[in-house]
């Protein structure tokens, strides 16, 4: 499933330089004039909604302005003082429940500790703590849910959908309890975690086995800083190019992670695309409007594009373009070479313009991105 793969890519872009963008996108550096005080980043949205721009593109009928008193620019940087031990344990007993067995945990090193439990030649419960993270786990060689013989069903959201009634496994549960249930398990299983941001439930999808006659429920569940969400899911923008020893890979990189209940106290998988960071931020005075922004696309989109965007919203998006990092020693010495030291990849204030089919899984939705801090224009298509 594309969401695994992209998960296993990005495990391996953790540590990536920020290069110029070859691929994928429009750079337009903006020299400031076209900035306001965040304050006013919305001002101006009500005359923007519905308005055709020739046949380059549309805007939504309906813009809902998200209000922050504050934007950052931040970097993730790796938590020090922890003890990646312990923690490691706390979460795998938090996963596992009455089957946690401290004799399953192992360590690769100080940083790196697994949970497994075979029986026979078969997985029966697994899971990864890397670097004062945790990672995905699963119970009795459970895969996620569109993955396992589980087929997708429909797709709701905490705004529109509380009142609607689901089936998971032999319970029936509304959308609204189904939410409020991960909200909980999530803030259980990750106590200690990601102290510096707020989780939210994103949405929820129902998943069907007709070979066991059974429904399950997947929750997204993502993260907000200081008010403004983090991007949570993975689009399009996927560019891989080689170097020789390594490649450079350009891509976006979204903070969350999926809960699969088949019931209301039953969990058997979590899939995460995020790290445990201290996060060095930087506010910004004055950024992009989006005002500002969709007179960029006005200026630099193809005339004939006939782009037709559903939705437009403020999160904090991170493009990353860098060589993966690996053991080989000529591909490090090419990369030092070529880059020098790494420099960290900010998350940074954006502009999202999306279009396209809103599909269960999420995975059809296209976007085009405004950095509101440089006036970069990227496709993800």
């Amino acid at each position: 499933m594309k969401k695994t793969i992209m998960t296993l890519v990005l495990a391996a872009l953790m540590l990536t330089s920020c290069a110029t963008q070859e691929n994928g996108g429009i750079t337009k550096q903006t020299d400031g004039s076209d900035k306001v005080p965040v304050s006013q980043i919305w001002d101006g949205y009500e005359e923007l909604q519905g308005r055709q721009y020739g046949t380059a593109f549309m805007l939504p009928e309906k813009i809902e302005p998200v209000s922050v008193e504050e934007l950052y620019s931040f970097v993730p940087e790796d938590r020090t003082g922890r003890n990646d031990e312990e923690d490691a344990k706390a979460y795998f007993k938090a996963f596992f429940g009455d089957e946690y067995n401290e004799e399953n945990v192992s360590k690769r090193d100080e940083t790196n500790y697994f949970y497994l439990e075979t029986k026979g030649v078969e997985e029966y419960n697994s899971a990864s703590y890397i670097n004062g993270c945790p990672l995905n786990a699963q119970k009795k060689g459970s895969f996620m849910l569109g993955s396992n013989g589980y087929e997708l069903k429909q797709r709701y959201y905490p705004d529109t959908d509380g009142d609607v009634m689901l089936e998971v496994g032999t319970e029936n549960l509304t959308v609204s309890e189904m939410f409020d249930i991960a909200v909980r398990y999530s803030g259980d299983l990750l106590k200690g975690h990601y102290t510096e941001l707020e989780m939210f439930p994103v949405s929820l999808y129902t998943a069907y086995s007709s070979d066991l006659d059974d429904y399950g429920v997947g929750v997204i569940m993502g993260f907000k800083y200081k008010g403004l969400a983090i991007e949570d899911h993975f689009t399009n923008l996927f560019d891989a190019q080689e170097r020789g020893f390594y490649e450079v890979i350009t891509t976006y990189d979204p903070i969350c992670f999926s809960i699969d209940f088949y019931g209301s106290d039953d969990v058997r998988f979590v899939n995460y695309t995020c790290g445990d960071w201290n996060l060095v931020a930087e506010p910004q005075e004055n950024v992009i409007s989006l005002k500002a922004a969709v007179g960029l696309l006005e200026k630099e989109l193809a005339t004939n594009s006939e782009y037709k965007f559903s939705n437009v919203s403020l999160i904090y998006c991170r493009k990353m373009t860098g060589p993966t990092r690996g053991e080989d020693e000529k591909a490090t010495e090419s990369i030092l070479a070529d880059y020098g030291e790494s420099v960290p990849c900010p998350y940074v204030p954006t502009w999202v313009f999306s279009f396209g089919e809103d599909t269960v899984n999420g995975m059809r939705e296209n976007y085009i991105k405004v950095n509101a801090l440089t006036g970069e224009i990227t496709v993800d298509i």
